[in-house]
């Protein structure tokens, strides 16, 4: 059974943003109008959840803000076309 309560949803968005945070391009998470950095990750979390949390059916829209180096050689398109690297396939992410 899938749990869906405010608890279940701040764990799952910290496991995310640890997961994320693993990766040195990203420079933060944002979820409404609050940026969710490395620094802050714990207090933004809880007050992104408080914001957006109503009920059961409650969704949370983020994005991730990443930092490419020019040096990098790699374009913005191509790091999307293999999002796959930050750790969940491409089909489960909604509205890339």
């Amino acid at each position: 059974m899938i749990e869906l309560s405010k608890g279940s949803f701040e764990i799952n968005l910290c496991r995310l943003a640890d997961k994320l945070f693993l990766l040195p391009e990203i420079e933060c998470i944002r979820i409404k109008t609050m940026e969710i950095c490395r620094s802050n990750k714990n207090e933004m979390i809880k007050s992104a959840i408080d914001k957006c949390y109503h009920d059961s059916y409650s969704d949370i829209d983020l994005s991730v803000v990443v930092r490419l180096s020019a040096e990098g050689g790699i374009s913005s398109d191509e790091y999307v076309k293999h999002i796959e690297h930050w750790g969940f396939p491409a089909e489960t992410i909604l509205g890339m």
